[in-house]
């Protein structure tokens, strides 16, 4: 009854009702920080956002809980997800295939290599995200994305405000993310690094209940996201 009630409060004109999961991601978090700052003064706001990983994202669009989500995957557990989603009945839109940047301070040593590869990374701590696990994935899939990650020295955290302290207060620091605006670079003081020897292709993908229609709240905050992503591109 809560969510049919919510869905009838969105038609009004001065108030939306929005809800969204999503990884750990700068461009998504910036978009809708654009997409909030669009709101007149007088709009009821009823938000609800959460970054976690794609199995809890998929679990809790399967239950309701949340209206979309966004999900990241490796290009090469596409048909695992693909099935997951079909085997839900969920819709989905691809957002962006993006090869991962390295992000470190613009203080660093590595900021200034003129190219980076294992041995130049050895060096360093690298930074990531210690919740992101996917089950029931083959032997051959987990051994590839295990040695993506086989660095000695690594520092696990669980949100994005972490990496971000960790990345501007330790020199010796890295990260593999999806590409930054600008405007977050600058004010953490990062540089990001196109790195041709490493390949780590992945995909956001935009999901949602098969019943649902997206509301114009919603299409705003999908047309924000679109306007980021190609600035970053350019």
């Amino acid at each position: 009854m809560d969510k049919m009630e919510s869905l009838y409060k969105d038609n009004g004109e001065n108030a939306v009702n929005f809800s969204l999961l999503l990884p750990r991601a700068s461009y998504i978090t910036h978009a809708f920080t654009c997409f909030i700052n669009k709101m007149g003064r007088n709009v009821e706001l009823d938000v609800k956002v959460k970054e976690t990983n794609s199995m809890e994202t998929i679990n809790s669009i399967v239950e309701c809980e949340y209206n979309m989500g966004i999900i990241r995957y490796p290009v090469a557990y596409e048909s695992f997800f693909m099935s997951m989603i079909e085997e839900k009945n969920l819709k989905y839109h691809n957002v962006w295939e993006f090869d991962y940047v390295l992000i470190t301070s613009e203080n660093s040593q590595l900021a200034k290599e003129k190219e980076i590869n294992e041995t130049v990374l050895d060096k360093y701590i690298e930074v990531l995200h210690g919740d992101n696990i996917v089950p029931n994935i083959s032997a051959a899939y987990q051994k590839k994305n295990a040695e993506m990650n086989n660095h000695s020295r690594h520092v696990y955290v669980y949100e994005r405000g972490s990496q971000f302290d960790i990345l501007s207060a330790c020199p010796d620091s890295f990260m593999w993310v999806s590409p930054l605006p600008k405007e977050i670079l600058k004010r953490y003081g990062l540089v990001q690094r196109k790195c041709p020897n490493f390949k780590k292709t992945n995909k956001d993908v935009l999901i949602y209940q098969s019943n649902y229609r997206l509301s114009h709240a919603d299409q705003m905050f999908l047309d924000e996201l679109e306007r980021v992503r190609k600035e970053i591109s350019e």
